[in-house]
């Protein structure tokens, strides 16, 4: 991408915008079990409903709101509502201490809040009209974006330790109402001359592969979300070291994803998105079988680097490829990729706490290790675009 891009403003908008859009779920969801659990007082079955529900609920709105948006809406005014609907779930978590308020009213509130996939998808499109390379502008807001999560997690526990659960929730109402403000005023609104026939024509799974990179998306981030559930138990159980250690291992991982997501972004300039994406998958295979043989400190450390490459690569390009194989839709393609997020998130869920309960930790990353194998030979079988 040329220098030019970067150097504009409306560039930096999109990554201020998708930064504070990250901002805002690395400091809403990481507190949210506490929250209900701590300050509602739900029990555990009600903490799995609340975040099912909200899931399921999640990719419905979600795509329905990416439909539209591809066919008829301007993205701005969606980004701009979703930041507000944001603002006020985190209004109801600050000040509503019923459990059933909260799961009926505000947990729909939050359905529309989703506004990174629409950031995204308006963001290739302004990147594609200025003549860039829209590959490496998404993998660059995409670093911005795992930026939030290296920075956000720490500083909301920090605050929730200092000062409660009401103001981690002010705290993050104000950083929707901060991305709100940066849309209204900085946001251009065109829809950079988007085809809205083609886009009302346009099939969602009339290419086979589309429904083979869902898998393929499914599947790691299942793993991924196997091993985050069951990874503090390891660490503290298996390996016998500190809490602390913990929270070390992610934000090392989420530091190490951001070089590689703007190498990916570089490579894929010389390479073929698709071999790079079989390596990252290797990758993630490669990872899940070297922590569950891990026995030292040393060990599991040195094994995030390659976990790092397999999320880092595969949450930016990914992405990308999905966009480029459906290019009528891109706000579909983005949610369509967040949405086989979401679904491998419930599934692994329920997959995880199932062999926790029966045979252990380990076990866990032995099923990671098989179930990211099978991703690897999925993307083999996906179209070359």
């Amino acid at each position: 991408m040329s220098q030019s891009i970067f150097a504009s403003r409306t560039s930096w908008v999109y990554f201020v915008v998708i930064f504070f859009a990250s901002s805002t779920m690395a400091m809403f969801l990481p507190v949210s079990s506490l929250f209900l659990s701590r300050g509602v007082g739900a029990s555990g079955w009600e903490i799995g409903a609340f975040f099912t529900v909200h899931g399921v609920l999640s990719i419905l709105v979600s795509q329905l709101v990416a439909k539209y948006s591809d066919i008829a809406g301007n993205r701005r005014n969606i980004i701009l509502f979703g930041c507000f609907s944001g603002a006020l779930a985190c209004l109801g978590f600050a000040f509503i201490r019923s459990y059933w308020v909260l799961a009926v009213a505000v947990n729909f509130l939050y359905c529309f809040a989703s506004v990174a996939g629409q950031v995204f998808a308006s963001g290739r499109e302004y990147s594609r009209h200025k003549g860039g390379d829209p590959v490496f502008f998404t993998s660059v807001m995409r670093a911005f974006f795992a930026l939030a999560w290296v920075i956000g997690p720490p500083a909301v526990m920090i605050i929730l330790e200092k000062s409660g659960f009401t103001v981690v929730y002010l705290c993050s109402c104000a950083v929707f109402l901060a991305a709100m403000t940066v849309v209204f005023f900085l946001m251009p609104s065109s829809d950079f001359g988007r085809d809205r026939k083609e886009a009302r024509s346009a099939k969602l799974f009339a290419e086979p592969s589309v429904l083979v990179l869902c898998m393929v998306n499914l599947l790691v981030f299942a793993c991924n979300n196997m091993y985050i559930i069951a990874m503090p138990q390891y660490v503290t159980g298996e390996l016998n070291l500190e809490t602390r250690y913990v929270g070390i291992f992610m934000a090392t991982a989420a530091g190490l994803e951001i070089p590689c997501m703007l190498i990916s972004g570089w490579l894929a300039r010389k390479l073929h998105m698709k071999y790079i994406l079989i390596v990252a998958t290797a990758s993630g295979f490669l990872y899940y079988i070297a922590i569950s043989c891990a026995t030292t400190l040393a060990q599991f450390w040195c094994a995030q680097i390659a976990n790092a490459v397999c999320i880092g690569i595969v949450t930016s390009l990914l992405m990308v490829y999905f966009q480029e194989m459906l290019p009528r839709i891109p706000g579909q393609a983005t949610t369509l990729f967040s949405s086989s997020i979401s679904v491998g998130n419930i599934l692994s869920g329920a997959l995880c706490g199932f062999i926790l309960e029966n045979a252990g930790s380990v076990a866990v990353f032995n099923a990671a290790v098989a179930l990211n194998f099978l991703a690897s030979v999925l993307m083999c079988f996906v179209r070359k675009i």
